[in-house]
């Protein structure tokens, strides 16, 4: 009747997970965990990551209810999960981020699905989109403020329409190298 052996199970935390979440608060995006985990495995995880908010024992509508709760504050909330009780919160986010290895329910719920357990690609993702954001801004202002000033002088016979089309081409080159900007972005290791 004695003990034969002992078998200790445990996840261990993504091995990119520390340096993404200090590259979100670096980034002012106030990260939290919400897991399914036991309250004590949870704590040890969060302490682990440096996280200083964090939840444990949560189910699928507890997650989507936080969300929630921050979204009815004015909040714009991210969710990373790769599990079947993560597709809720997934479904509720402003952005949702699944991983490719987790469950198909997850994958069909998320905006993005990240090919690769890479979680460093979340902080150079949001940097991305802000980078492109500004660059489209960038094109229309420039579109626009070419429209408003060159058509109607080329209306007006002020410019001639030779001079008008090299200009609008010159112009189209202007945005299309303006976009290219996008493509000197790394993901920062």
């Amino acid at each position: 009747d004695s003990a034969a052996g002992f078998i200790a199970l445990c996840d261990e935390p993504n091995p990119t997970a520390k340096q993404a979440l200090r590259q979100l608060q670096d980034g002012q995006v106030q990260p939290v965990m919400l897991s399914g985990d036991n309250p004590v495995t949870t704590q040890a995880i969060a302490a682990e990551l440096g996280l200083a908010e964090f939840e444990g024992s949560c189910t699928p509508a507890d997650k989507a209810a936080r969300l929630q709760g921050w979204q009815l504050h004015g909040a714009k909330v991210g969710m990373v999960g790769d599990g079947v009780n993560d597709a809720p919160a997934l479904a509720q986010a402003n952005l949702s981020i699944a991983m490719a290895s987790g469950a198909d329910v997850a994958g069909e719920t998320a905006d993005v699905i990240l090919m690769r357990p890479d979680l460093a690609l979340i902080p150079w993702l949001l940097a991305f989109s802000r980078q492109t954001r500004r660059i489209i801004l960038e094109n229309l202002s420039w579109a626009f403020a070419y429209n408003l000033l060159a058509v109607p002088l080329a209306a007006l016979g002020v410019i001639s329409p030779v001079i008008a089309a090299a200009a609008m081409a010159a112009s189209s080159l202007l945005v299309v190298g303006n976009s290219l900007r996008l493509r000197q972005m790394r993901v920062r290791r």
